[in-house]
C-alpha cells in the first residue's frame, strides 16, 4: 500500500519596493537567501524599482538570488502604488512585505513571522525593528528612543498595537492581502493595521526575532519622518473615523512612565537629548496638509552593513 505524500508547505512571496537603494538592496537579498525554509517555501521574490535613477536594478540582478524577479519602471509612482502591485502579483498563501533598506540576521525570522499565519492565529504579523548603533549624537539619541518605544509598545495588549505594525516587515495572509488596497503612501504601515482591525482580521506582534534598520543622522531627514507621521493619522479619518483612529493610537500612561524610568537609569544623557530634539521638532516642524506620495527619501538613514 502506497503511503500518502506529505501536504505541500505553505507558499510565500517576498515583496520589496525599492527607490534608489543601490547601497542596501544587495545585502538584503543575500539575507533572504539565508532564511531557513523548513516550514514554508519562498516561491517568488519581487523587487520593484520605483523609478530608481541609481544602480538599484543592476545590484539586485547581480545578487542572483533564487526565485528573484526584478521589475523595472522608470516612472516613480510612490510606495502605495507599488505595494498594491505586489499584492496583485502575489498568489501564494502568504505575502511578506519588506523595506529595501533593512537587514535580517536571524535565519529563522521569516519562519517566526509566518508561523501565526500558517497556524490560523493571525492574518497580519510584524516583529521588532531594532536600530543599528548610532554614528553621531542624533542617531544615537533616536536609536535609544526607539528602544524605549519598543519596550513601551510591547506592554500594550501584549504588543498587539498599531505601533508594532512596522512598515519594515509585515506578513499577510492571502485572505488579507487580496482585499487590502493602499490609498496612501504615507503611514501605509498604520493603514494595514487599521484595515485589518476594522475588517475583523487578527494582528499579531511576533516576539523572539527582529530586523535591523538605521535611524537618520541628519536633523532635516528626521523632520521629514516626523511630518509624514503627523500627516498619516489625519488622512486615515475618512476611511476609519476619528474615534476608531484615536482608540487605536491611544497609549496608556503606565507603560510610558515605566519605560522612561528605565531609560533614565540606562542612559540619562541620551534621554535628555531626546527631549531636546522633541522641543526642536515642535519649533521647526510645521504640520502640512499633505505629504507627497513620492517624498524625498531620508538618505542619512541608509546603512550598507550591520
Amino acid at each position: 500500500m502506497l503511503k500518502s505524500s506529505a501536504p505541500p508547505l505553505p507558499s510565500v512571496t517576498i515583496g520589496i519596493s525599492a527607490y534608489n537603494e543601490q547601497d542596501t538592496i544587495g545585502n538584503l537579498l543575500q539575507d533572504l537567501s539565508a532564511q531557513v525554509q523548513n516550514k514554508f517555501t519562498i516561491k517568488k521574490i519581487f523587487v520593484i524599482s520605483d523609478g530608481s535613477s541609481d544602480n538599484t536594478v543592476a545590484v539586485a540582478r547581480a545578487s542572483k538570488v533564487e526565485n528573484l524577479q526584478v521589475l523595472v519602471d522608470h516612472k516613480r509612482k510612490g510606495l502605495a502604488e507599488r505595494l498594491n502591485e505586489l499584492c496583485q502579483k502575489s498568489s501564494t498563501d502568504i505575502l511578506i512585505i519588506l523595506n529595501a533598506d533593512i537587514r535580517i540576521t536571524d535565519p529563522l525570522c521569516f519562519a517566526k513571522v509566518v508561523k501565526p499565519i500558517i497556524e490560523k492565529q493571525a492574518d497580519l504579523t510584524s516583529c521588532d525593528q531594532i536600530p543599528l548603533a548610532g554614528r553621531n549624537w542624533l542617531e544615537k539619541t533616536l536609536a535609544e528612543s526607539m528602544i524605549l518605544k519598543n519596550n513601551t509598545f510591547a506592554k500594550i495588549n501584549n504588543g498587539n498595537t498599531v505601533y508594532t505594525c512596522h512598515g519594515t516587515i509585515r506578513g499577510m495572509s492571502k485572505k488579507l492581502y487580496t482585499k487590502l488596497h493602499f490609498p496612501h503612501s504615507v503611514g501605509e504601515d498604520g493603514y494595514s493595521y487599521l484595515f485589518a482591525k476594522a475588517n475583523k482580521f487578527k494582528y499579531m506582534y511576533v516576539t523572539g526575532t527582529n530586523i535591523w534598520y538605521s535611524e537618520p543622522n541628519v536633523f532635516a531627514d528626521y523632520k521629514k519622518q516626523v511630518q509624514r507621521f503627523q500627516q498619516s493619522q489625519q488622512q486615515f479619518a475618512p476611511h476609519f473615523g476619528i474615534e476608531f483612529i484615536e482608540e487605536a493610537y491611544k497609549v496608556p500612561a503606565w507603560p510610558v512612565f515605566s519605560s522612561l524610568l528605565v531609560g533614565f537609569l540606562r542612559k540619562p544623557l541620551l534621554l535628555i537629548n531626546y527631549f531636546i530634539i522633541l522641543i526642536l521638532v515642535r519649533i521647526n516642524v510645521k504640520p502640512v496638509a499633505k505629504v507627497s506620495t513620492t517624498w524625498d527619501i531620508a538618505q542619512s538613514s541608509k546603512r550598507t552593513s550591520t
